[in-house]
């Protein structure tokens, strides 16, 4: 067991890096294939420990595949627990016509030319990162452990600005419309101005949340933790439609067209229609299921 809790933490690592790091690059299929297998082949209690050594480490965040494998059975670690530790990822990287961004652990963001690996700047929020860099046009984004969300300019790596909620974060950044978003441990979804990182408004599900945002039609979908999926106006932060499945949903919402789809724990596979949040039909495969909903 101990060896193969070794293999997988490494195969964590490289799918990191490869994954995790850089959206443009793919874990490759050889990598892939390993690491599904390792994790296949481990029983609850070896995957529990995968989880708990891993957190022990630096690369604690690296067992995220771990917890995600875990969580879609009778997971033993509450959801919103799995969706923190995923995304506390100490170190991640993105890249952006020819440079790369990396965090360090230190609390910089370093910048480098990925064809000569020389240095273009360095910049510190003097801040802990718990999510990845997300980039949007000339900006990029990162969340702090102090509560704030810092923006800088991609080409000098100058602060914009600093915009605190004054609550932990669950998930990562969700930017569309020149809106970002972020879920609070307080059970908020926060709005906020990318270009001023002023804030636009807090909208409160009383529900721990499950997944990140999904934005569409200036509509946001999240999931909690008692059932629901909650939907909500992104000009407004007010409240659209509640929809209980009644069952615990392991999976990211889909949303395609007029239909949103979730998975949960009871083997169901939900529809809802995104504009008044009734359930379409119920689908039981019998099965439980080990990835989300994949909607063509």
């Amino acid at each position: 067991m101990k060896k193969s809790i070794f293999v997988v933490l490494s195969l964590l690592v490289i799918a990191m890096f490869l994954v995790g790091c850089a959206p443009e690059e793919k874990l490759g299929p050889e990598e892939q294939q390993a690491l599904d297998s390792e994790l296949s082949q481990m029983s609850d209690e070896e995957l529990n420990q995968v989880i708990e050594e891993g957190e022990m480490e630096d690369t604690k965040a690296l067992v995220g595949q771990a917890y995600q494998r875990r969580s879609f059975g009778k997971y033993t670690y509450k959801p919103s627990t799995v969706l923190k530790t995923a995304y506390k990822i100490q170190s991640k990287r993105i890249v952006r016509a020819g440079v790369a961004y990396v965090l360090g652990e230190s609390d910089y963001v370093y910048a480098f030319d990925i064809a000569t690996g020389k240095e273009k700047w360095a910049y510190t929020t003097g801040d802990g990162f718990v999510g990845p860099i997300v980039v949007e046009g000339n900006v990029g984004y990162v969340l702090g452990e102090s509560d704030y969300v810092y923006a800088f300019d991609i080409a000098t790596g100058k602060e914009k600005w600093a915009y605190t909620t004054g609550d932990g974060f669950v998930g990562p950044i969700v930017v569309e419309g020149g809106v970002g978003y972020v879920l609070g441990e307080s059970d908020y979804v926060y709005a906020f101005d990318i270009a001023t990182g002023k804030e636009l408004w807090a909208y409160s599900t009383g529900d721990s949340f499950l997944s990140p945002v999904v934005i569409k039609g200036g509509v946001g979908y999240v999931l909690g933790e008692a059932d629901y999926v909650y939907a909500f106006y992104t000009a407004t932060g007010k409240e659209k439609w509640a929809y209980n499945t009644g069952d615990a949903l392991v999976g990211p919402i889909v949303v395609k067209d007029s239909a949103g789809y979730i998975i949960g724990e009871s083997d169901y596979v939900y529809a809802f229609d995104i504009a008044t949040g009734k359930e379409k039909w119920a689908y039981s495969t019998g099965d439980g299921f080990i990835g989300p909903v994949v909607v063509k």
